[in-house]
């Protein structure tokens, strides 16, 4: 690990995030975060959780909540049925003492897994929208893609109310719109989790506008063919460069692996 970090020059990738602990991660979880290997939800969830440890306003759901809500089997082309969440999983995913939903300004991400894949929902409460980000293609012309993230969206949409109801907000969400976002694709079949923990640390470090902008530059780089640094425009669609999602792969790798804890100095 320490020959790739050098290889790839990711100076300050030791240093460990707050809060970090290794409980239920696995070797195995960890080795899926070298290069064309597909990440498995352990290390997506745990990365994805360490990244908005310390972000205002902004709370990580992992991938158990929209695989409990809307349980999707690619392979043969069924949806179970859906249950609902635990009262007590937005306080725990949110952390903090009597945790609110619906604050201005707060942003809920959601990872989403269906089998092979990973994609990006989350709940813009500043804009009153949900949005999801497909690593693979463009929402709107996802196809059967487009229509799972649909319906993963009215779950999540149906939880959030559930749970604002339950916390006495005065917050109304059944009616918000339910839109796709354009973002750099993955250039392989295999860094669809990369591609949702760039998105997730590009909120917690720029904030959510960040990914609108990012659309625009996505719609106008295609229509113009130009090229930036970590950016492929080659391609059908605009896609990050392999040298960039390599680069990140070995940045989280190198996160989590590192299993000193800040609690524990």
């Amino acid at each position: 690990m320490q020959r790739l970090m050098r290889k790839a020059n990711v100076g300050d990738a030791l240093v460990p995030l707050p809060g970090y602990s290794v409980t239920g991660l696995t070797h195995g979880d960890l080795s899926t975060l070298w290069p064309g290997l597909k990440l498995k939800s352990e290390a997506v969830n745990e990365m994805g959780r360490r990244l908005v440890a310390e972000a205002d306003k902004l709370v990580f759901y992992n991938t158990f909540a929209l695989e409990r809500l809307h349980p999707v089997n690619l392979v043969e082309g069924t949806v179970g049925r859906g249950r609902p969440l635990s009262h007590t999983f937005f306080s725990t995913m949110a952390g903090g003492s009597n945790p609110k939903l619906g604050m201005d300004g707060q942003v809920l991400v959601a990872a989403h897994y269906v089998p092979g894949h990973f994609c990006l929902a989350f709940v813009d409460f500043d804009r009153e929208k949900f949005m999801y980000i497909d690593p693979f293609c463009d929402f709107d012309k996802a196809g059967d893609h487009r229509k799972m993230g649909l319906k993963a969206m009215r779950e999540l949409r149906k939880h959030v109310h559930e749970e604002l109801v339950r916390q006495g907000s005065q917050c109304d969400v059944r009616t918000w719109e339910m839109l796709g976002l354009k973002a750099p694709k993955q250039p392989d079949g295999v860094s669809c989790g990369v591609c949702v923990l760039i998105m997730i640390e590009l909120i917690t470090t720029e904030g959510v506008g960040a990914l609108y902008d990012l659309d625009k530059q996505c719609e106008n780089l295609s229509a113009s063919g130009h090229t930036e640094v970590a950016i492929d425009t080659t391609k059908v669609f605009v896609q990050w460069t392999e040298h960039y999602i390599n680069t990140k792969r070995i940045e989280y790798a190198s996160r989590l692996v590192n299993r000193q804890s800040v609690r524990s100095r």
